[in-house]
Order: structure tokens, then C-alpha cells, then sequence
């Protein structure tokens, strides 16, 4: 979903399909807006990894991402020992690969819309609702907004 600067996506388990339309999503977005995009990967709960092909298309893609965006955000729902480990490992290849600061990993969407929507000159409301429009915020997700 694009609105404005803002490139808001809601993962599933990816395919290669998913990576390649979010690349060309973002390109596009950065061609029309000729603004470095604000990016929001949401990663629900129950979402599965991406198999290695499709991690390393999501690996390959990152610099080109980065290219297109002020920064990205990506958000991995879920509490408890599991999910604070697969943000701790996120966290850390971004690190490690000298994304920080351009990628950030948090586990609220409250928290990264409400980061975001002064970036892109967009109220809280405005952003959930046109996320839920889109299905990227499913309807019984509380968010506030």
C-alpha cells in the first residue's frame, strides 16, 4: 500500500513474488513521490519465515530498498521468548549488515505509526484507516487511531 511517502506492507508467509512486487511497489512510489519513502513491514504473529531463496531475494533487495527510502521500519508482533528473539536476530544482521539507524525493528504498531505519521504528513487515523482499506490492518486488530 502506498499512501503519499509512506509504503505500508502486511507479510504472509513471502514468496518470491512478495519480494519482487514490494521492490517494485517502493520504486514506484519513490519515481511518483520523488521523496525518499518512510517504510512499515508489518510481520504478524503467526506468520511463517521466508524459505532461504526468499530470505536471500529479501537480503539482495535490501539495498535497493534503502535506495528508494528515508527508512524502514519493520514491526514483528508477538510477545514472549520466540518473537523477542527473532527481533533480537533481525536487530542484529541489520547491524551487522550497516543498517542501523535506516532500519528499525520494534514490536508495536501503535508505536511505529505514531513514529511515522509526522514523517509523512499523515494523521494516526488517516494511516489506520487507509491500512485497514488495503487489509495491511485487519479489522478486528486493535490499533489506536
Amino acid at each position: 500500500m502506498l499512501l503519499g511517502r509512506l509504503h505500508f506492507v502486511r507479510w504472509g508467509t513471502p514468496v518470491m513474488d512478495d519480494v519482487d512486487r514490494v521492490l517494485h511497489e517502493v520504486q514506484r512510489g519513490f519515481s511518483t513521490s520523488r521523496q525518499p519513502l518512510i517504510g512499515i513491514s508489518l510481520v504478524p504473529v503467526d506468520a511463517e519465515p521466508p524459505k532461504d531463496e526468499v530470505r536471500a531475494a529479501m537480503v539482495r533487495n535490501m539495498d535497493k530498498l534503502l535506495a528508494c527510502s528515508e527508512r524502514l521500519y519493520f514491526v514483528m508482533e508477538g510477545s514472549g521468548f520466540r518473537h523477542s528473539v527473532m527481533r533480537s536476530v533481525l536487530a542484529g544482521l541489520l547491524l551487522v549488515g550497516g543498517k542501523r539507524g535506516r532500519v528499525v525493528v520494534h514490536d508495536s504498531l501503535d508505536t511505529v505509526i505514531a513514529l511515522v505519521a509526522p514523517q509523512v504528513g499523515r494523521s494516526v487515523a488517516e494511516i489506520v484507516q487507509a491500512g485497514r482499506a488495503h487489509g495491511v490492518v485487519l479489522p478486528d486488530q486493535a490499533v489506536a487511531g
